[in-house]
């Protein structure tokens, strides 16, 4: 894959990170104390099973798709991991805050019940993953 269409997916998914953070949702993951870790790599594991797993079965493995696709999750996580990098580590890397003031900028201050908030979630991740697997 060439750098640009790289660079593409990177920028679309980290829009789409804020685009679905100014939705109102419910921030429960901070309320999980010990449960957080293991839930996060369930979460991570059933997310690149739904993304690749479709594709995988139909079509076989294409390597540059699969690094488009990859380069475009972790663009959508960018957000959030500069958030923890800067909470955790208590670091002031310029790049780092950039992309946290981003994140707050987009972010619903607005909190929901997390029954309507896993719903509407789970929704957008269905439709989200009916389009990506959609054949051209």
């Amino acid at each position: 894959e060439s750098a640009i269409s790289l660079t593409v997916a990177c920028i679309v998914g980290t829009l789409s990170h804020f685009l679905l953070d100014a939705v109102p949702h419910n921030e429960f993951y901070h309320r999980l104390g010990k449960y957080f870790l293991p839930l996060f790599v369930l979460e991570l594991v059933l997310t690149f099973v739904a993304v690749f797993g479709p594709a995988f079965y139909r079509e076989g493995f294409d390597y540059g798709r699969f690094l488009s696709v990859l380069v475009g999750m972790s663009g959508g996580a960018l957000p959030d991991l500069a958030w923890m990098v800067k909470r955790l580590f208590k670091v002031n890397f310029y790049v780092v805050d950039l992309i946290a003031k981003a994140n707050s900028l987009f972010h619903s201050n607005q909190q929901v019940d997390l029954g309507w908030s896993l719903s509407l979630q789970i929704s957008l991740v269905l439709i989200f993953l009916y389009i990506l697997h959609l054949k051209t």
